[in-house]
């Protein structure tokens, strides 16, 4: 199974290492964390989890994690550092996003960050996960707004052939929207635009701007049978 994503993950998480990546990171995760609510002991399943960075956040919390990825080298990145970390409730496994290996309602939660505009056949892969999700669960899902400067900055550089956003197709709101059923809460952030000072990517910043959201996400709920 190969990835775009390969052979990338040390310099991947360079970026979450960096001033400018670490104060992005924060503004997204706390959108994300606000609308999954994750709780301790509950499953969740992560999916495009990369190097594992929300899965070993959501493990830190006290839940029960798995991160699956297409990319050999992003999950033993991802297990490097949950091993450092002496997690015990994180792992992780390989695989796509249209062939979760998991059965029916196997999961609290599902949480997909940044993954979605790679993903083959994006309206499989959100049924996959709603299929494995539980009854009442909640499916969080993350990604760059194409209608904001972040999206414009990011769509440039894959016209202009770079090796990852070259294999990117970037969502709107109302695009996102139209991927699930039963959707509870919306929300965006990162309205600050990319050429701005690092001292200025904070929440604080982040409220007062006036530009369209580089990041959003959505919050469904699976309906009981």
């Amino acid at each position: 199974m190969k990835s775009v994503f390969d052979r990338s993950a040390e310099k991947y998480d360079e970026w979450y290492e960096s001033e400018r990546g670490r104060r992005i990171d924060e503004i997204e995760t706390n959108l994300i964390m606000s609308l999954l609510k994750p709780r301790k002991g509950e499953r969740i399943l992560d999916v495009g989890c990369g190097t594992g960075n929300y899965s070993i956040k959501l493990a830190k919390l006290g839940c029960v994690v798995v991160g699956i990825d297409p990319s050999k080298d992003m999950i033993n990145r991802a297990l490097e550092k949950s091993m450092k970390l002496h997690l015990k409730d994180v792992s992780f496994k390989l695989g796509k996003a249209e062939e979760l290996p998991f059965p029916d309602e196997d999961f609290d939660a599902v949480v997909s960050v940044t993954a979605i505009e790679f993903f083959d056949e994006v309206e499989k892969a959100v049924s996959e996960m709603f299929r494995v999700l539980k009854s009442g669960g909640r499916l969080v899902i993350g990604t760059i707004n194409r209608e904001s400067p972040w999206g414009k900055l990011y769509m440039e550089k894959g016209k202009n052939g770079h090796p990852i956003y070259s294999h990117a197709r970037f969502l709107s709101m109302d695009e996102l929207r139209r991927m699930c059923e039963n959707v509870e809460e919306v929300g965006g952030c990162l309205k600050i635009p990319p050429d701005s000072p690092v001292e200025e990517f904070n929440e604080r910043f982040d409220r007062l701007s006036k530009f369209p959201p580089g990041f959003i996400a959505m919050k469904c709920v699976k309906l009981h049978a």
